[in-house]
């Protein structure tokens, strides 16, 4: 499940996270905070940016503005979405 400040999203299937990020993949196979709560927080974006990053998760699709654009760029980088990248 991924948090944000203001919203509790329903849980993402691990696949969806572990397929697409090495990074989510060391935070929800090793011996870390995430993987024994299930939850990754992510606080530090929009609510709109985390939701369009979710979705692109599971769908490899996304509409974007500007903005948008700049803050799924930033989740990208921490979480090395690559291919999201190069959207």
């Amino acid at each position: 499940m991924m948090a944000c400040p203001l919203f509790l999203y329903p849980p993402i299937k691990p696949f969806c996270q572990v397929n697409h990020s090495p990074v989510f993949k060391a935070m929800l196979e090793n011996e870390m905070e995430e993987s024994k709560s299930g939850t990754i927080k992510i606080s530090d974006v929009s609510y709109d940016a985390l939701r369009a990053f979710v979705n692109y998760l599971y769908t490899a699709e996304s509409w974007l503005d500007e903005q948008m654009a700049c803050d799924l760029l930033v989740l990208t980088e921490k979480y090395q979405v690559k291919h999201l990248k190069g959207f």
